[in-house]
């Protein structure tokens, strides 16, 4: 008996080599079945024997390749949105701090993953700029993710912002950098008889006010006296007797 038609694969199966393209099939023979790319068999024969006219039953079963974890990835971590069978995609995501260098998604595909784990590298940062008046330590090449430096004026200046500054995850230091104001630690010159000053300490900019003694009047200057760059403005105030 010569069969005319090829059996009828399964799902994700198909008849091998040159047996599907027979124009007839004579009893007694038989045809392998082989799974798609990405499947595996899990049950049953790959072979089917024509018999008295008649096929014998399909019995090999095709399950969807798995690639199981793809691995671990250090200072990040592997999602699997779908699973880890043919066709599923892993995506690594980094912690914060890290870049990824290579694929952020590889695919389970029919000899295993797609691409080599990508690794997650830390962030770095370059040297901030100096500051007038002041320096921050330590001083290095490079910084990573975490990093801090810490600032410091020269004498007689202030220091105006954070002390600190840290390399963050996008590469830079923060907050801002600080300034270094001048700073007058002493009392304005009091060489003029009767003047008392109110104030007694001013950083840079700050304006010290005087007046003067009781039974003394202004007669002539500015009561007022600016610190500047660590100095007082020369005292102009002129007290003189009411008496």
């Amino acid at each position: 008996v010569n069969y005319k038609f090829i059996p009828v694969p399964e799902q994700n199966m198909n008849v091998m080599g040159n047996d599907s393209v027979l124009d007839a099939f004579p009893d007694g023979t038989t045809v392998s079945f082989a799974c798609d790319v990405g499947y595996t068999s899990a049950a049953g024969s790959p072979v089917v024997t024509c018999a008295a006219g008649s096929w014998s039953p399909v019995t090999l079963m095709c399950e969807r390749k798995n690639c199981g974890p793809a691995g671990e990835v250090t200072n990040g971590r592997i999602d699997y949105p779908e699973g880890t069978e043919f066709g599923d995609k892993a995506v690594i995501t980094c912690d914060t701090g890290y870049t990824l260098v290579g694929e952020r998604e590889i695919t389970c595909e029919d000899h295993g993953w797609s691409h080599r784990l990508p690794e997650c590298e830390v962030v770095t940062c370059d040297p901030p700029p100096e500051i007038v008046n002041g320096a921050f330590t330590p001083s290095k090449d490079s910084y990573v993710y975490l990093d801090a430096v810490q600032y410091s004026c020269e004498n007689y200046y202030t220091l105006i912002g954070s002390k600190s500054r840290t390399c963050s995850e996008d590469g830079t230091f923060k907050p801002d950098p600080p300034t270094c104001i001048g700073e007058c630690t002493g009392r304005p010159n009091m060489n003029v008889k009767g003047n008392k000053m109110l104030l007694e300490k001013f950083p840079d900019g700050t304006k010290a006010s005087f007046a003067c003694d009781v039974g003394y009047t202004s007669a002539a200057g500015s009561p007022v006296v600016t610190c500047a760059a660590g100095s007082w403005s020369p005292v102009t105030l002129k007290c003189e007797s009411k008496y």
